[in-house]
């Protein structure tokens, strides 16, 4: 339930700030155009402006769209002492990068964080240290 409400609230944070800076563009677009206006405007068409208006609102629009594309192709949830993408993917609990080689280390089962040089185990929450096939099956829905 709290990382469900987490999710919900980094979700809607996001697009908040992508909704912000969109205006802030949108206003310095405009403070820019109040500055060039008597040299540039005058010289160029009026339907012309309203094109590069249109085309870089277009072209704002488009990289929101990405970064909100981005941000949700890379949602990762913390299982196991792991974090996890969607296609069931490990990442490192510290660094979030992908975990390296999975194995029977002297510590336990678990991964090797190529980042971070550390061993990675698996916790189940009573505190044992399943083994992959077996996280995974109880990861799947």
């Amino acid at each position: 339930m709290l990382q469900e409400l987490q999710k919900k609230l980094l979700e809607h944070s996001v697009s908040i700030v992508v909704t912000l800076l969109t205006g802030l563009f949108l206003l310095a677009g405009k403070e820019i155009m109040v500055l060039l206006s008597p040299q540039v405007l005058d010289k160029l068409p009026k339907k012309a402006a309203l094109s590069l208006f249109l085309l870089s609102l277009l072209v704002n629009c488009i990289m929101c769209a990405w970064v909100i594309i981005l941000y949700r192709s890379r949602q990762l949830t913390l299982r196991f002492g792991l974090y996890w993408d969607k296609d069931l993917n490990p990442y490192c609990p510290v660094c979030q990068s992908p975990l390296g080689a999975y194995g029977d280390y002297m510590t336990g089962r678990g991964f090797n964080c190529i980042k971070c040089n550390e061993i990675v185990l698996i916790t189940a929450p009573d505190g044992s240290n399943p083994t992959l096939p077996e996280t995974i099956r109880l990861l799947r829905p």
